[in-house]
């Protein structure tokens, strides 16, 4: 329950926060679109309070080897860039590889990608972020670099602290830097000898 309190609502409640302060801003400026963001924070809450009920009433989500497609990536990056106004540039992603990957490695990169977003908007004041994701020689290479404010020392909280053991579990490694913002980046082998049952969910 508490991984999927940080996880899912952390950043759907995230980028909620967002649209909110949005409207703030709006709502002398564009009256109109200030009402449209606010039904976009109402439908995000009450998303949320579903997933919650959910949740609380013993409903998991088991994900099957067709879910998780880079459609579902895509999306998370749309939908977030549309609830929050702020910038995602997908500068690389092959879908195809994406989706030839194997559950636990899509499961593992969606939420890395989820985690860091809601890391950037939420501790980092991001206004923008670059996202890339491309395969060679084996491995994978995912980067997600935002404009925010960085850090002054590193130190990983629930969810980043998640990533770590998720990728080392993966036989993979986690960097990550100030670069003018903070830049996550993960390399991690396409396949393993003793590969994860299922999604990567902690």
């Amino acid at each position: 329950l508490m991984r999927y309190l940080h996880d899912t609502l952390g950043h759907t409640l995230a980028t909620a926060s967002i649209s909110a302060q949005a409207v703030a801003v709006l709502i002398d400026q564009d009256t109109s679109l200030a009402k449209a963001r606010l039904g976009a924070v109402t439908q995000q809450i009450q998303a949320a309070l579903k997933s919650l009920r959910d949740v609380l009433s013993g409903k998991t989500i088991d994900y099957s080897e067709d879910e998780l497609t880079s459609a579902q990536f895509i999306n998370l990056i749309r939908e977030t860039e549309k609830s929050t106004g702020i910038t995602i540039h997908l500068s690389r992603f092959e879908a195809g590889g994406y989706d030839a990957l194997p559950i636990s490695r899509r499961s593992f990169l969606y939420n890395a990608l989820m985690e860091g977003l809601t890391n950037g908007i939420r501790h980092g004041s991001a206004t923008s972020f670059e996202v890339s994701l491309s395969q060679s020689g084996g491995m994978i290479d995912f980067t997600l670099k935002d404009n925010g404010k960085g850090f002054r020392e590193l130190s990983l909280g629930y969810g980043l602290s998640k990533i770590a053991r998720d990728v080392q579990r993966l036989g993979g490694q986690l960097y990550i830097e100030n670069r003018n913002g903070c830049e996550m980046r993960l390399d991690l082998p396409i396949e393993s000898e003793k590969e994860p049952e299922g999604p990567i969910n902690g």
